[in-house]
């Protein structure tokens, strides 16, 4: 997969508050710590279910919501929008939390939390 390509349509799509060059550095190292603690916890796997919980109400809230980034956008309640999705552990993990970002920053959402969950816990708790 090209990624160069689509970080450039990424960048293209920000805003030009948003400086995009630190968002992948910010993105990356959480991913990276979220991803070895992951490993310890479940040695050999290379995939996990990504779940994203976005912050927002109002304007901001119907301003993601028409983003193509957050299609599959879950209401949990007043103010909470859930995304849950199967990730592997590769550089798409590291792009899939950026496009969010770059979205979230267009709509001036900067309360963006992910974490990573096992099927069984994803199946389980409902958002």
């Amino acid at each position: 997969m090209r990624l160069d390509y689509l970080y450039d349509r990424l960048r293209r799509r920000a805003t030009p508050s948003l400086d995009f060059d630190a968002l992948p550095a910010r993105y990356r190292a959480r991913n990276a710590a979220m991803v070895s603690e992951w490993r310890e916890r479940f040695p050999e796997t290379d995939s996990a279910v990504l779940e994203v919980i976005i912050r927002a109400s109002g304007n901001a809230r119907r301003r993601l919501k028409r983003y193509r980034e957050f299609s599959s956008v879950r209401s949990g309640g007043p103010g909470i929008l859930y995304i849950r999705q199967p990730v592997s552990f590769d550089e798409i993990l590291d792009f899939q939390m950026i496009e969010i970002g770059a979205a979230a920053a267009r709509a001036d959402v900067s309360d963006v939390e992910w974490r990573l969950l096992t099927v069984a816990e994803a199946l389980t708790s409902a958002p």
